[in-house]
């Protein structure tokens, strides 16, 4: 991520988020938990573990606005960081130069 210090403080934070979650029983109070530490450190050692936590939980959010509420909110904090992708390049078997 980047200096040592910071290092320290994405792990520290980690590690309360972690703690915390476990005693949350209503995902939507877990994916609460889990933005603490993404929206602090979108970038950060453990994002890919959150975002996919998150991912994971929104399956069982039941309200389908709050939901997709919480799924905006994760693509919002998500999207600015994820490489962009080519031209067809995730539909298989598409030429790119087709267009």
């Amino acid at each position: 991520m980047g200096a040592d210090g910071d290092d320290r403080v994405d792990d520290a934070l980690w590690v309360a988020v972690v703690n915390r979650l476990q005693g949350e029983l209503d995902a939507s109070a877990r994916i609460e938990r889990l933005f603490e530490y993404l929206e602090t450190f979108p970038t950060g050692v453990h994002n890919r573990r959150a975002a996919e936590a998150i991912e994971e939980l929104l399956y069982e959010v039941r309200d389908a606005r709050h939901r997709a509420e919480l799924r905006t909110r994760l693509r919002a904090v998500r999207d600015p960081h994820m490489p962009p992708l080519e031209p067809n390049t995730w539909i298989p078997f598409e030429d790119a130069s087709e267009e």
